[in-house]
């Protein structure tokens, strides 16, 4: 929520890129936590673009306090992407301008899916994040075969891991390379998303 004193309003989108959070559908260029959970605690961000196209990149400066020590991951919504901004900037293709106000999440463990949640919900689920020459993977469920192809069809890579966490070697991966995933499970059932190679 707004906390007076801690927060602070976008009042002009005057510049050509403006990065935000939101709060009850407004924008700030400050938004305080009141208290701090590593699994609980995410932010949605947006931006707005008033010059395209551009190869824009979301970094961290620097991290203080009780951020200084944890993991930062952005979720691209969009892509579909998570990536660990502690290991490395994200960069992305921006084709157009307007308004973006929940493009990205902002959260400080690779997924918010919990083992309650898969249960319940009975879902498949595969998250995907960068470090600096691999892929991790998060499932659902043990991943029986992941397949990797780029763009043209080419399969890149194949595994056979029988976990539900492992890492993909993508250190023969060029960087920029989009990579659609595909992972089979050990009931059958398949899942696909997609990743860039930073």
């Amino acid at each position: 929520g707004i906390d007076p004193g801690y927060d602070s309003r976008v009042f002009t989108s005057q510049k050509p890129l403006l990065l935000y959070s939101n709060i009850n559908e407004e924008k700030y260029t400050i938004q305080s936590l009141g208290t701090f959970s590593q699994n609980d605690s995410k932010v949605t961000l947006g931006f707005d673009a008033n010059v395209a196209p551009r190869v824009l990149s979301i970094g961290i400066e620097k991290a203080e306090g009780q951020l200084a020590g944890t993991a930062v991951y952005l979720v691209d919504n969009l892509l579909n992407i998570t990536h660990d901004l502690q290991q490395s900037d994200y960069n992305f293709d921006q084709n157009e301008t307007g308004e973006f106000l929940d493009r990205f999440t902002l959260r400080f463990t690779p997924t918010d899916i919990t083992e309650g949640d898969i249960n319940t919900a009975g879902q498949n689920s595969l998250v995907v994040f960068n470090k600096f020459e691999s892929m991790a993977v998060e499932a659902s469920k043990p991943v029986q075969n992941i397949k990797v192809f780029d763009l043209l069809g080419r399969m890149i890579m194949q595994l056979e891991p029988n976990k539900k966490s492992f890492e993909l070697n993508t250190q023969n991966v060029k960087i920029g390379t989009i990579m659609l995933i595909e992972a089979r499970f050990e009931d059958g059932s398949f899942i696909n998303t997609k990743s860039i190679k930073y």
